[in-house]
C-alpha cells in the first residue's frame, strides 16, 4: 500500500500538527476522516491483492513471457565459443 499511495508519514505528522490549534470537535473530525481514509485504502488494497481476478492475469502474463523467451531461444540459440 505504501508504494501505491506513496505515503509520507512526516507529511501526515505535519498535517496533524497544523490542526493542533483547532477546536476539539474539528480535530476529532479531522482525525476520524484521516483514519477512515487510511482504513479504506487498506481494505481496497486487501481486496485487490486477494481478488480472484489478479491471479489469472499474472499467470497469463507469465505464460506469455515464457512463450516469448522460448520462441526467442529457438530463433537465436546461444553459441559457445569453444
Amino acid at each position: 500500500m505504501a508504494d501505491r499511495l506513496q505515503l509520507d508519514y512526516n507529511k501526515m505528522l505535519e498535517e496533524a500538527e497544523s490542526h493542533l490549534n483547532d477546536s476539539v470537535e474539528a480535530r476529532n473530525i479531522y482525525s476520524s476522516y484521516k483514519f477512515s481514509s487510511y482504513l479504506l485504502a487498506l481494505t481496497e488494497d486487501y481486496y485487490y491483492y486477494t481478488s480472484q481476478e489478479l491471479t489469472p492475469r499474472i499467470s497469463e502474463k507469465l505464460i506469455q513471457l515464457y512463450d516469448f523467451k522460448k520462441f526467442n531461444d529457438e530463433i537465436t540459440p546461444l553459441d559457445d565459443d569453444d
